[in-house]
């Protein structure tokens, strides 16, 4: 029988990061196979070859797991400021170019129908979209001097979130078989407006 010493042991090889490295590779492929309920403590660590005591030791929570092992591939901060500062009138357009260029890579793909998904019903992920999305975009309108950036990146991420929806995770066959053109000028203008333009019309206009 193993000494309490023994079991403290096998469940605090700190300081060892390839075995860190080796408990989020096995929860990465767990979350963007299975989802976030999928998963849990003991079958990560069973896939890692280590005890769950280490997995915690780690990351403290399932949470806490989800939020190291599974990071937002893109970031739409970068692409959005650089389309302001050269052609503001074109920013939305170049959103959503930026937005259908990430979900078609595999990879990519991948990674956010894990996020996406698992955003539906657990508060990690839905949080790690708002601060991650959502508020780089109001970050990104609040530098450029753009008035209500939070409101703005609110209803910019509607429309993002549709497109997500429509075309990679329902899959609505129409939106599916559009072509980037297409899906470029039916949301690009009104990603534009929500992005620089007015936001209010005054009654009788």
């Amino acid at each position: 029988m193993n000494s309490p010493v023994a079991i403290r042991r096998a469940g605090r090889r700190s300081g060892n990061s390839g075995t860190r490295e080796a408990i989020l590779a096995a929860a990465r492929g767990q979350f963007i196979a299975t989802g976030f309920r999928g998963t849990t403590i003991r079958s990560v660590a069973k896939a890692a070859g280590v005890d769950p005591a280490l997995v915690l030791h780690f990351f403290r929570t399932k949470d806490g797991l989800f939020v190291e092992a599974v990071r937002l591939p893109i970031n739409p901060a970068t692409p959005l400021r650089e389309a302001l500062e050269r052609a503001p009138d074109s920013a939305g357009p170049a959103l959503v170019e930026f937005l259908l260029e990430a979900w078609d890579s595999e990879d990519t793909n991948r990674t956010m129908l894990a996020i996406v998904r698992s955003a539906m019903t657990e508060e990690v992920a839905s949080k790690m979209v708002r601060e991650q999305i959502v508020g780089a975009v109001a970050q990104v309108l609040a530098a450029c001097g753009i008035d209500q950036p939070e409101y703005r990146a609110a209803l910019v991420a509607t429309q993002m979130a549709g497109i997500v929806l429509g075309r990679y995770v329902v899959a609505i066959h129409a939106l599916v078989e559009a072509d980037r053109s297409e899906i470029l000028a039916a949301f690009g203008p009104t990603i534009q407006r929500y992005l620089t333009g007015a936001l209010h019309q005054e009654a009788g206009t």
